[in-house]
Parts: structure tokens; C-alpha cells; sequence
């Protein structure tokens, strides 16, 4: 069956006796931390952890940086946090701050000559977004369509779907919540956050004028066990969970009061 992303609200088919079971047997936790590995490159390995309205999920970046991307529900903040320099940012002031930019940029533009803005264009590209640049058609929506399939991966049961939208085919298997162990109220944080994360990449897409991918995450009333790239941008990359435990680390969903704003050069 195909569901468009924003109706992905499980029929009571969906439901047997045994999953039902299955759910009144497993403890729902009340915090829960969340392994994922990534079989082709350990060092994309990411831990999620829900702590009551907080969240936060680590991993190590492109340059090898680990990074905290810390969620609060209840002031729907996202902040990325960086240990090392003891640092952090608001992603919702980079994107202001990044329109900011944009805005000024495309100013100093108006009064160069036409070959320089070619120029200069070129080697800025998108924060160029300017009131001449047309702003791109809005994406289709993203199909999530339920292939029939299962699998089961760390121990519990999911069902195989696949997602297509603008930027290739994603396979998912997803399983409900309660099957792995996971509260309603920890699900709604990690839904919170993963449409936190989108709304601020369709904050920038919108500063540089670029057409977003039609699908947000935090539509999804299933919990993904496993992400598998088939097409598309990062073709071939696989996340799936490890491990799932009733303990959690205060730390992870923390920012330490002697951690300063990160600053920008010529943004801040």
C-alpha cells in the first residue's frame, strides 16, 4: 500500500495478537538511549537518548569531530554542541544569521559591475539566494509504500517499506514503539526533534532558495530499525539499531554552563 508521508497513521490491521503481546511484555522506558551502527563505516555510528523532554543524538562528523545535536521539546530548540571546543550554536539563530548574510551579500552585489557578480556569484553560490534568484518549485510530496516484507534487526521485528521522494529511494524497517520498548512520550520527543531537524533545513533551503525533499521525519508513527540508502544521495549507506537500553546519561541531553556561543567570522 502507498501512504503519503503526511498520513502514515497505522489501520488497526496493522496490529496482531502477537505484536500485542509482544508490547505488554517489554518495558516501556521512561528514559531510553537508542544505538545505531553503520556497518559500512563504524565511524558513523550514532547514539540517541531521550531524557524527558530532552534529546540528543551524537556522532562523529565529516571532519571527525564528534558532535551533540541536542532537543528541547518543550522550548522547540535545537542546538549542536561541540565538546571539544566546548562550544555550541542555536540552529535557529545560524539560520537567521545566515539570512542575515544572504541578504547582505546579495546588497554589495547591486552596485558591482555585471562581470564581477559573476564572478563573485560563482564563488558564493547558494548564500547568494538575492531577489533576483527565482525560488524553486516545491518538492512532491514524499510515498512511503509498505512492500510486504519484514526482517528483524537487534532482536525485534519490523516491517520493510520503501520511501521515494525527490533525492532517490530510501528502505526503511519500521516497527511500533512499544514493540522495541520505547514509551509513547519518549516516541513523541524523537519525532519532535526529527521535525525540529527539518524545519531547519527548510529554514536554509529557503535562505539559498533550494528545493527542499518533500518529507519530514517526524511524520513517520513508526520507529525506523533501519535505513538503507537504495538510490540517490550517500547510495549504499546503511543505519541500524544495535542496541536499546532503560538507561540514559544526563550528560548527553546537557550543555554545560561554561560552554560559550560558537562565533561565526563575518556572521557574528
Amino acid at each position: 500500500m502507498e501512504y503519503p508521508v503526511n498520513h502514515l497513521k497505522p489501520s488497526a490491521s496493522t496490529f496482531t495478537v502477537a505484536a500485542f503481546a509482544a508490547t505488554l511484555s517489554l518495558p516501556l522506558h521512561a528514559d531510553v538511549t537508542l544505538d545505531f551502527s553503520a556497518p559500512q563505516n563504524s565511524s558513523e555510528n550514532m547514539v540517541l537518548s531521550v531524557i524527558g523532554n530532552r534529546a540528543a543524538a551524537k556522532f562523529v562528523d565529516q571532519s571527525g569531530e564528534q558532535i551533540r545535536m541536542v532537543f528541547d521539546k518543550e522550548q522547540n530548540t535545537l542546538v549542536m554542541v561541540m565538546d571539544a571546543q566546548q562550544q555550541y550554536m542555536d540552529m535557529d539563530e545560524m539560520v537567521a544569521a545566515m539570512g542575515n548574510l544572504s541578504g547582505m551579500l546579495s546588497g554589495l552585489m547591486e552596485d558591482l559591475p555585471e562581470d564581477a557578480k559573476g564572478q563573485l556569484g560563482g564563488l558564493l553560490g547558494g548564500l547568494l539566494g538575492g531577489k533576483d534568484k527565482p525560488a524553486p518549485e516545491p518538492a512532491a510530496k514524499a510515498v512511503l509504500t509498505e512492500t510486504g516484507g519484514s526482517d528483524e534487526i537487534a532482536g525485534y521485528k519490523c516491517d520493510v517499506a520503501t520511501l521515494e521522494s525527490k533525492d532517490g529511494t530510501t528502505e526503511l524497517c519500521l516497527a511500533e514503539p512499544g514493540s522495541v520498548g520505547v514509551s509513547d512520550s519518549d516516541f513523541a520527543v524523537m519525532q519532535a526533534m526529527l521535525s525540529k531537524q527539518q524545519e531547519s533545513v527548510e529554514q536554509v533551503s529557503s535562505v539559498i532558495k533550494m528545493q527542499n525533499i518533500g518529507f519530514d521525519p517526524g511524520d513517520l508513527d513508526k520507529m525506523p530499525l533501519r535505513i538503507k540508502q537504495i538510490s540517490g544521495v550517500n547510495q549504499g549507506s546503511i543505519s541500524e539499531l544495535k542496541n536499546v537500553s532503560n538507561e540514559a546519561d544526563a550528560a548527553m541531553v546537557a550543555i554545560p554552563d561554561n560552554y560559550k556561543p560558537m562565533e561565526i567570522p563575518g556572521i557574528q
